[in-house]
């Protein structure tokens, strides 16, 4: 059986079993998911190790980046949208702001690939720039993934030629690193973001970041959940600041929420002052 196969054999008493698992395991409930994405994942992941659910032992890996890269796979391409970031570096005020302190969260940033991007960009292009970085992920799997700088970076191959339509100088090669034909960030010393683990409901404090990375996030959760996160972000977001989403986020429920687009097109909105 391929795993294609599997991945689709799941059936609705397999997902509700796995849902309590993981929520034992994890801590984090994944009932206000759209599609039971993760479920499937976790299923395919089980049966790749030829595993059975049993008392929930093969959920989580004893390595948390094993579990991680099957839970979140194909999700591991650095500047994805290059106009995107294209963008935001031509207008540095939106997410390379040196105002003080300046806060940046990655909500729902599930292998950091979103601030890995931003990180990258900062160091070849906003040295001097001093930031607060705060990632939120879901599952603890996900935060050992990233702590430990674990991802595997897929289509590297074909970074440089994608940079170049940045037009600024960036060796991108410079911040990876090959092990056994898998790409892996090198830079141990840099990034050292905050990261914690986060039930998307609880909302942060009022003006608690400058600007808001959750692109093509929204989309994964029903729509009751998704506009509690939209209001708790709208609140934690500075007035003048930035909430940064993907072109497949819904722009009603973001205009909705308050926040006013400034390049739709792009995903990028703002916070009135």
């Amino acid at each position: 059986m391929s795993g294609d196969k599997k991945f689709c054999s799941i059936g609705d008493e397999e997902i509700d079993k796995i849902e309590q698992l993981t929520t034992v395991r994890s801590g984090f409930s994944l009932s206000g998911f759209q599609q039971p994405v993760i479920q499937k994942r976790v299923w395919q992941y089980i049966s790749n190790k030829q595993q059975s659910l049993g008392n929930g032992t093969g959920i989580i890996s004893r390595e948390p980046s094993e579990a991680a890269s099957w839970l979140y796979p194909g999700e591991t391409q650095l500047f994805r949208d290059i106009m995107f970031w294209k963008y935001i570096i031509e207008k540095p005020a939106i997410a390379f702001t040196d105002a003080e302190p300046s806060k940046i969260l990655f909500f729902d940033c599930p292998t950091g690939e979103e601030y890995y991007s931003w990180e990258i960009l900062r160091q070849s292009l906003f040295n001097d720039l001093v930031t607060n970085i705060h990632i939120t992920t879901q599952l603890k799997s996900s935060a050992a993934l990233i702590m430990r700088k674990q991802t595997v970076f897929r289509k590297v191959s074909s970074l440089p030629a994608l940079l170049q339509n940045l037009e600024k100088k960036i060796n991108v090669l410079e911040y990876l690193v090959q092990k056994n034909n898998q790409w892996y960030l090198d830079t141990p010393d840099k990034f050292e973001p905050e990261i914690t683990i986060c039930d998307c409901i609880n909302p942060f404090p009022s003006g608690s970041f400058n600007t808001v990375f959750c692109r093509n996030r929204l989309m994964y959760y029903r729509e009751p959940v998704s506009k509690i996160i939209l209001s708790n972000l709208f609140r934690a977001i500075v007035p003048g600041g930035y909430f940064l989403a993907g072109t497949h986020d819904n722009y009603v429920h973001i205009s909705e929420a308050g926040f006013r687009a400034e390049n739709q097109e792009l995903g990028i909105y703002k916070k009135p002052a």
